[in-house]
């Protein structure tokens, strides 16, 4: 690749990540509204531990 193939690229990549921080952002925000104190951490920690305690179905398992 060319350097401005590469500076290109970067920008693209930058713009993306931009992109991908606002809905991230945005998503924790949102759940920390319905009640997930700590965002999407909390969401996490939820989901692992549901999944641990065996409270899924066999159905979603196999979409993990």
């Amino acid at each position: 690749m060319t350097k401005a193939e590469l500076i290109k690229k970067i920008a693209v990549l930058e713009s993306v990540n931009d992109q991908m921080y606002s809905e991230l952002y945005e998503v924790d925000r949102l759940m920390r509204l319905v009640g997930f104190e700590g965002g999407l951490e909390t969401v996490k920690l939820t989901a692992q531990e549901i999944y641990q305690s065996g409270h899924m179905g066999e159905e979603g398992e196999e979409n993990l």
